[in-house]
């Protein structure tokens, strides 16, 4: 058998199994219509709602917390970015002036969405200071506004995480830090669970 034929059954062995693990989680939120069982929810809710909107976000999980008609659910509201990432990429945030800026201009995007939902359908939960956005409570009613105003990008479910016991800190490689580190050239990767450090080459810690 010739040496480099185990390498390369080794090299093929490995991307097929890459290919296998990869999927949808691995990308992110997706968007786009998908198929929801409303069979189950209450009627009034089947009749507001469009869960086949490409606005919401795992449109089945939402559609699940509505246990009856005038169910309060907990959604995050995402605002319309296509302005709102030119704005950060004039933003300096080493600036105080700059960021409270762009947070002024953030805050108007908001009270714009926000002034057309009703109280009785609406209870606002939090807004996001440095992004386009705030979570809060909706009715099947103060869904529906939601996605039908063209100011609101996307709608998606909260989710509540647990804080993991000691136990969980050999898992996630966590028993050591470094005080030098203070997250200044930190970038997140949505969906991979990690940060990760530039420039390239820093080790991982």
């Amino acid at each position: 058998m010739n040496p480099n034929t185990g390498l390369i059954i080794s090299a093929l062995w490995v991307l097929t199994n890459c290919m296998a693990f990869a999927g949808p989680s691995a990308q992110g939120p997706h968007f786009g219509k998908s198929s929801v069982d409303v069979s189950a929810l209450p009627l009034r809710v089947r009749q507001i709602v469009d869960f086949s909107s490409s606005k919401l976000v795992r449109p089945t999980e939402i559609a699940s917390r509505f246990k009856h008609d005038r169910s309060l659910i907990k959604v995050i509201v995402n605002l319309s970015q296509t302005s709102e990432r030119q704005r950060r990429r004039r933003t300096a945030f080493s600036s105080p002036g700059s960021v409270k800026a762009l947070q002024a201009e953030i805050k108007t995007r908001q009270e714009r969405v926000l002034s057309s939902l009703g109280a009785n359908n609406f209870q606002l939960r939090r807004r996001f200071r440095n992004q386009p956005g705030f979570s809060a409570k909706v009715t099947a009613e103060g869904l529906k506004k939601l996605l039908d105003d063209p100011g609101v990008e996307s709608v998606e479910p909260v989710y509540t995480f647990k804080t993991m016991t000691s136990q969980g800190i050999g898992l996630i490689n966590g028993t050591w830090y470094r005080s030098s580190f203070d997250g200044a050239v930190a970038a997140v990767a949505r969906g991979l669970g990690r940060a990760m450090q530039s420039p390239p080459g820093a080790p991982w810690h």
